[in-house]
């Protein structure tokens, strides 16, 4: 019926009605059996025949902006009031210590800046930056660019606990603020403003509305109230992306009038003052008037009220001993990845962060010094390897590598017995468990000998080696004798199983590489975007308190790129343990013997172990 062009719709429905009630029958007593996949085939074909000339109404886009949108303003009306009064509150940080001295605005603007400030003002026209690119398109495009990646930066940061937003604006606030007064000692402010706020007052309006849903992330976070941090989170997420996407519109036009209506410094007054006036009047109304009338008309009389809902996610028990195929190994490695990485991250900072911190101070700080700023690459490799040369190098690498896997082995033997993180048990575990650790030690002191290209092919075929091996003296109670005999078996069993799994991981990250290559092609961009972004950030607040920024910004690039590393190294790890065990299971069936004794005492028999409840 459904290939058919003519089938009658009722009947059509009725039979839809019947699949996906059998359907849900079958998810509930048949969930890995091949008839829940053909229900669920049968359904879709029926959804999509009905829903395929379903036309999206535009009509909802327009709701959204005249509804939706101003109502989630109205919501959130205490953080994007706390961004207004942080972001003016630093304007007027920065016009009163210009105002007591006016070499402050040098501090904040740079000497460059304010050189070329004086010049254009000499030649009368104050504002002769904006129209120095030739080509209005491309610098439209290109502040577009900058704004919104600042923008996106400043929301999405809010999530650690609200506090870069604040920095943003602060600082953004500040230069404002100095900029203004400078012009005003100057005596060019009245001519120049106009100007400036044609394309400032939407650019200036996004830095504090993105501001305000950072902050609103970093709320839900901080203040949970009767949901878990992660569904507030979420709820949070949802809300403040929402409040987030209007300012890639302003920004839109914003950079648009910046390069391509600003640059005409000697356009008519009158033009000048619609231009900035219509501008303040659509931000005031719409972000500020409107929402405070749907606040008092709907929010506060209760006839409209907000349904979060957030789908809960029940936490699945992920069984060590079971038969898995590729994909379920990759899907259980995400989700024990996730459940544990807590854990982990707690095993890091009482081990392998601590170290770092020394390493990095120890290397940059004290023992070499470096003339200019390192690629991330060449920083890793210079802490490993270059300089000084020597064991002190190695000794480097096995501190910051082995803290690692033992903080990993040392959660998941805590999921195991459900058990909680206890801080002398962890490091009593790092203690008795380091020695064990010997095929990894042993890969890295290789690779210190012989810092090859050709060492990549070597190590992808040492994986189970490095990885796997490493594990033997973890997985069981048992004596390490007897624990490294067995295992040492299903190792060599599944060496080629091992590798697969290996580079089935590594498929996110070098796609995510080569989409970041091919963006670095297209637009200019860095292929270490984010990364490089909050390095640059960071930097740019150590700046005003060193002479040499050069050994703070390598620090930094390997602390932000060792982070990074070992999160890689982490999932790797949680990975290769899954397949351990599902060669495992396999093999020697451990608990297949005792699913059998259950057979026939119980409801339902199922094929795994976690597949359902008895």
């Amino acid at each position: 019926m459904q290939k058919r062009e003519n089938a009658n719709p009722d009947d059509l429905t009725k039979l839809f009605v019947e699949i996906t009630d059998d359907l849900s029958y079958t998810r509930t007593f048949y969930n890995k059996r091949s008839v829940r996949v053909y229900l669920n085939y049968l359904s879709q074909l029926v959804f999509l025949k009905v829903n395929k000339n379903k036309k999206v109404k535009i009509s909802k886009f327009f709701k959204f902006l005249s509804h939706g949108l101003p109502l989630e303003f109205a919501r959130s009306w205490k953080s994007m009031l706390l961004s207004l009064v942080v972001f003016f509150g630093a304007l007027m940080v920065g016009i009163v210590s210009t105002a007591n001295d006016i070499e402050y605005a040098t501090e904040i603007m740079g000497s460059r800046y304010i050189q070329m400030t004086d010049e254009n003002i000499k030649n009368g026209d104050p504002m002769a930056v904006y129209h120095q690119h030739e080509n209005s398109a491309w610098s439209s495009f290109g502040l577009t660019q900058h704004n919104t990646r600042i923008a996106a930066f400043t929301y999405t940061s809010g999530i650690i606990l609200g506090i870069p937003p604040v920095i943003i604006m602060i600082k953004n606030g500040i230069m404002l603020g100095t900029f203004h007064y400078y012009l005003y000692h100057k005596g060019v402010l009245s001519d120049a403003m106009w100007i400036i706020w044609i394309h400032g007052v939407l650019e200036i309006s996004a830095i504090i509305i993105a501001g305000g849903a950072g902050l609103l992330l970093g709320g839900g976070l901080l203040f949970p109230g009767t949901y878990t941090r992660l569904q507030s989170l979420r709820i949070s997420a949802k809300r403040s992306f929402k409040i987030a996407l209007s300012c890639v519109f302003i920004l839109i036009i914003s950079g648009f009038l910046e390069g391509s209506v600003t640059r005409y410094t000697n356009m008519p007054s009158v033009v000048k003052y619609i231009l900035v006036l219509g501008s303040l009047a659509f931000i005031v109304f719409y972000f500020i008037a409107y929402p405070i009338y749907l606040y008092k008309t709907k929010i506060k009389t209760g006839k409209f009220t907000f349904n979060d809902k957030i789908p809960h996610v029940e936490r699945k028990n992920i069984a060590f001993e079971k038969v898995r195929e590729v994909g379920d190994i990759f899907n259980d490695t995400l989700n024990l990845f996730r459940q544990s990485f807590a854990n982990v991250l707690k095993g890091l900072v009482l081990s392998g962060v601590l170290l770092m911190l020394f390493v990095v101070g120890y290397h940059f700080f004290f023992l070499t010094s470096y003339e200019k700023e390192l690629y991330w690459w060449k920083s890793i490799e210079n802490v490993f390897h270059s300089e000084p040369s020597g064991w002190m190098n190695l000794l480097f690498l096995m501190g910051l590598i082995a803290p690692v896997f033992l903080s990993v082995y040392y959660a998941l033997y805590l999921y195991r017995g459900n058990l909680k993180f206890n801080i002398i048990k962890f490091y009593k575990y790092c203690i008795y468990g380091v020695l064990k650790l010997w095929p990894l030690f042993l890969f890295l002191f290789f690779l210190h000998l012989w810092p090859n290209p050709f060492i990549i092919l070597i190590g992808i075929f040492s994986v189970p080696f490095i990885f796997q091996f490493s594990y033997l003296g973890f997985y069981d109670e048992k004596k390490y004798k007897v624990l490294y005999k067995t295992g040492s078996k299903l190792v060599f069993k599944s060496w080629f199983g091992s590798i697969g799994v290996f580079l089935l991981q590594m498929v996110i990250p070098v796609i995510l590489f080569i989409a970041g290559f091919i963006l670095s092609k297209l637009l200019g961009l860095k292929t270490t975007l984010i990364l490089d972004f909050m390095s640059d950030f960071l930097l740019e607040h150590v700046n005003p308190f060193t002479d040499n920024l050069t050994q703070y910004a390598n620090a930094l690039n390997f602390i932000l790129y060792y982070i990074f590393l070992i999160v890689l190294i982490s999932f790797t790890i949680i990975g290769l343990v899954i397949q351990f065990h599902s060669i495992r299971e396999r093999i020697m069936a451990l608990t297949l013997y005792k699913r059998l004794k259950d057979f026939g005492k119980k409801n339902n028999l199922f094929e795994q172990i976690d597949e359902g409840d008895y």
